[in-house]
């Protein structure tokens, strides 16, 4: 596998298809706890914790693929199973912790804080809703998009990956959220910013739990 030092900026994106690059600019969004008729609270993130905000459970259906590209050489890819939980607030700016990666092949885990063993690093993550143009239709359509960082370690040598990536996420009737695509169809990738020849990909697709917040996203 072809690993990439964890200072090397890298951007992902998962695209449906037919669709182009997003709008520059993004349009905020809410995210309210349906069950609870409330706005998600702040989020607070202490020292080796993440707390308040709205509660989801994700889990990936199947596995992820992690896969990094340098100058046009692939490196080998990597099949994770994926879960977590995820604190947000009610403007969509969230944390991923107590992430787990798991599966026969997978060979990476997420990154240990550096001063803890064995705690892991919070992920951020930020909502908002882009537009999108549909080559097929003609027209521009919105889309709400989780952008998430997510720092991965080789288990055997330790070298570190990060990545920025925009997942698609859509509310479903029972206030259960969907992030990326099912499939592997139609998904694009986008250079690295700042650095040429540089990026990665990932492809997966994820749920959440029942039991947790029902959350509600919406754009303004």
């Amino acid at each position: 596998m072809l690993h990439i030092r964890k200072l090397v900026p890298l951007v992902v994106a998962l695209a449906a298809t037919a669709l182009t690059a997003p709008s520059a600019v993004g349009s905020p969004i809410e995210v309210t706890n349906e069950g609870a008729g409330i706005h998600c609270p702040a989020v607070n993130l202490q020292a080796h914790s993440v707390g308040v905000g709205c509660l989801i459970h994700v889990n990936s259906e199947g596995s992820v693929i992690l896969r990094q590209h340098i100058f046009g050489i692939e490196s080998t890819a990597d099949a994770c199973n994926m879960e977590f939980l995820a604190r947000i607030n009610e403007s969509g700016v969230a944390y991923v912790y107590s992430q787990q990666l798991t599966g026969k092949i997978c060979i990476n885990e997420p990154c240990n804080e550096e001063l803890v063993e064995e705690k892991k690093d919070p992920w951020p993550l930020t909502g908002r809703e882009d537009l999108y143009f549909n080559a097929a239709t003609g027209s521009l359509i919105a889309r709400e998009v989780m952008r998430l960082t997510y720092c991965i370690n080789d288990i055997g040598t330790h070298d570190e990956v990060t990545c920025t990536v925009d997942i698609p996420v859509v509310p479903t009737p029972n206030h259960q959220l969907e992030f990326g695509i099912t499939g592997t169809t139609g998904q694009s990738e986008m250079p690295g910013i700042g650095t040429a020849g540089f990026r990665c990909e990932v492809i997966g697709h994820w749920t959440t739990e029942t039991g947790f917040d029902d959350l509600e996203i919406t754009h303004l």
